[in-house]
């Protein structure tokens, strides 16, 4: 049973206890996220709920997946600082962009993904807003989707703004691309056959949820894991 919506909007003062400063004048809302839970997710008994569950594991202990780090997030955070908002994401191990993707997979993304609302009758599966960091047979590459027309084409901005050091992910972008943006969360994501272009409707049968920031303690967690944006 879903939680009150007005509960939900009343913690997001807690979500924002959250924040911690990186740079001077700036405003971060960061959240931990558990080690080694690649291929797991929080799922319920019951149908179309997102409420908390058990823990199902989509890929064998050998499978190459399931042993890549870099899908595997450790903390994931959103800044902003004037009008710049940038994203972060730390991994378990550095991306392998010289190497090549695990067998069976096409391409793998870094998302951190913007609403409106956390109103749960108000909102879809689809954000309006999302940062990818793709990295698939033609290289690394960062971009902004605008989905909030609601109608395909999506508008699609490539950015240049992608910092990659070690084990931490940044984009930056304009804190005018997010209007009425209140909460936020991130996930990884490896899809299973070839990519669906950031203009359209992701297919879900096309794509696996590698991580997803956690339920476990996060105080807007009811239908997604919200975060409260700084």
């Amino acid at each position: 049973m879903m939680k009150s919506v007005v509960a939900l909007l009343g913690a997001i003062a807690v979500g924002v206890m959250l924040a911690m400063p990186v740079s001077a004048g700036a405003k971060t809302a960061a959240y931990p996220d558990r080690p080694g839970d690649i291929g797991k997710t929080l799922v319920c008994a019951g149908q179309g709920s997102h409420e908390w569950g058990d823990m199902l594991s989509y890929w064998s202990a050998g499978s190459p997946l399931a042993n890549a780090g870099y899908v595997d997030m450790l903390s994931e955070r959103v800044s902003i600082k004037g009008n710049t908002v940038t994203v972060g994401m730390t991994l378990a191990s550095p991306i392998p962009v010289n190497d090549i993707l695990p067998d069976g997979v096409k391409e793998i993304s870094w998302v951190w993904l913007f609403w409106t609302t956390i109103d749960t009758m108000a909102s879809t599966n689809n954000a309006p807003y999302g940062v990818y960091v793709n990295w698939n047979a033609d290289g690394l590459a960062a971009a902004f989707v605008d989905r909030s027309s609601g109608t395909e084409p999506f508008a699609v901005t490539y950015l240049d703004s992608l910092v990659v050091d070690g084990c931490t992910l940044s984009v930056s972008i304009s804190l005018s691309s997010l209007p009425g943006v209140v909460a936020w969360f991130a996930e990884t994501m490896a899809w299973n056959s070839y990519p669906c272009p950031l203009e359209q409707t992701f297919p879900w049968a096309a794509w696996v949820l590698t991580d997803i920031t956690d339920y476990m303690g996060q105080p807007l967690a009811v239908y997604w894991p919200w975060v409260a944006m700084p």
